[in-house]
């Protein structure tokens, strides 16, 4: 591969990743923040319907973008191993590690919000 191509490539990636990885987010953001108000477009849910919001919506957003961020990662490492020049070799591994701390803080972040919000739900008014 050549390596201005790998260079664009992997930037190109790490561009639609970022607005991808962002609007996902703020949209999983604003599902938590449903949950754990119980109100949707002013009307308020039950909490029966929270916990599915939660289990249904949330939860496979928040570990499907975990899930994405790692299989970026190890794209990244296989760019590494296919160029030859030294620069966009360790470009390829500081965006490997990049995106593999991403999964991480998407993993550790999503299972201490997931917990936080079953206390929240186990705590709310029943219906």
């Amino acid at each position: 591969m050549c390596d201005t191509t790998a260079v664009f490539l992997m930037l190109a990636v790490l561009l639609a990743a970022i607005v991808i990885g962002n609007y996902v987010t703020k949209t999983a953001n604003d599902r938590m923040d449903e949950i754990l108000l119980g109100v949707v477009n002013g009307a308020s849910i039950q909490r029966r319907h929270r916990a599915v919001m939660l289990y249904n919506q949330w939860l496979p957003t928040m570990f499907g973008l975990a899930g994405v961020c790692l299989l970026l990662g190890l794209g990244y490492l296989q760019t590494a191993r296919l160029v030859d020049n030294d620069g966009v070799r360790l470009l390829a591994y500081i965006l490997a590690g990049w995106f593999g701390w991403a999964a991480a803080m998407y993993l550790f972040l999503g299972l201490s919000t997931l917990v936080n919000a079953l206390s929240a739900l186990r705590r709310a008014a029943p219906d």
